[in-house]
């Protein structure tokens, strides 16, 4: 099979597509919950594998070189959904500070917010 993926054979990629499929998304299902992202990562995976199957080393095994990906795959989608996660809520805070406060009480809740963002902001690690 890695040989004929090395060589671009369309009915290599396509055998090896049907024999992984149901474990890379299973990998990528562990790490994300979501059974739609977890498919996609999927695609992502095996567009990995066929762009860097060329650098593949026959002295690792081919299972897990896959699940290797698949795993690194997984943890990129969760690191950009935090990213994304810790963008909204400082919009959401930059938001709050330019909407005219009516009442005490929510004076004090974006009071708390702040708070509690700087308390999480300084848990982060440097980079």
């Amino acid at each position: 099979m890695i040989d004929g993926l090395k060589n671009g054979s369309q009915a290599a990629f396509r055998d090896f597509v049907g024999q992984y499929s149901h474990k890379i998304i299973s990998t990528c299902h562990s790490f994300i919950n979501s059974t739609a992202d977890a498919e996609d990562i999927a695609q992502e995976v095996f567009l990995e594998v066929y762009r860097s199957i060329q650098q593949f080393r026959s002295e690792a095994d081919l299972d897990t070189w896959i699940y290797r990906i698949a795993v690194n795959k997984s943890l990129d989608f969760l690191r950009k959904k935090k990213r994304k996660k810790r963008i909204a809520d400082l919009r959401e805070l930059f938001l709050l500070k330019n909407k005219p406060q009516t009442t005490p009480q929510k004076q004090m809740e974006q009071a708390e917010r702040k708070k509690l963002l700087r308390q999480q902001i300084a848990l982060l690690p440097e980079n």
